[in-house]
């Protein structure tokens, strides 16, 4: 279950900071969301392929 939050938590955080990048006309700051962006996409799929596959298949 922490995988899940902390990724919907990183992606909402990811999307805002890339908000304030574009307003600001800032590239770093814009690289810096999109990795926190693309950080949260993963851990969401790691809560999706082994937490849920464990809970599946018994682990």
């Amino acid at each position: 279950m922490p995988f899940l939050l902390l990724g919907i938590i990183l992606v909402l955080l990811g999307l805002f900071m890339f908000r304030l990048g574009k307003k600001k006309h800032s590239h770093e700051f814009e690289l810096g969301s999109m990795g926190l962006f693309i950080g949260g996409i993963v851990l969401i799929l790691l809560y999706g392929f082994f937490y849920r596959g464990l809970t599946l298949f018994g682990g």
